[in-house]
């Protein structure tokens, strides 16, 4: 059995490593589009969807922007699709960005 400071120190420590890369994305993002468009990342806790749905409400977005992983309509059917879940429940337009095939 696990201590709760252990548990905690864990969260605390998978919280900075997620800021961080967020950090980077954001860079990355301002960088490739020259400080022209606003981006905001954030960092949740709890059911992704859920998370991204209840923020955009929060700050009454005008878009959404989502990345596709691509899941198989199989694996699709047991993981749920995080993007289906955001157009359905989101308020706001949502835009769904998926990779080119590579044949």
């Amino acid at each position: 059995m696990y201590s709760p400071s252990f548990i905690d120190e864990i969260y605390k420590k998978a919280t900075e490593e997620a800021t961080q890369r967020v950090r980077e994305y954001q860079k990355k993002l301002e960088q490739y589009f020259d400080n022209k468009m606003e981006c905001e990342m954030v960092v949740g806790r709890g059911e992704t969807r859920d998370e991204i749905v209840d923020y955009v409400e929060s700050v009454k977005a005008d878009l959404l922007i989502l990345g596709s992983r691509g899941l198989s309509a199989l694996k699709r059917t047991f993981v749920g699709s995080t993007s289906d879940y955001c157009v359905h429940h989101c308020h706001c337009p949502v835009t769904i960005v998926k990779m080119p095939r590579t044949d």
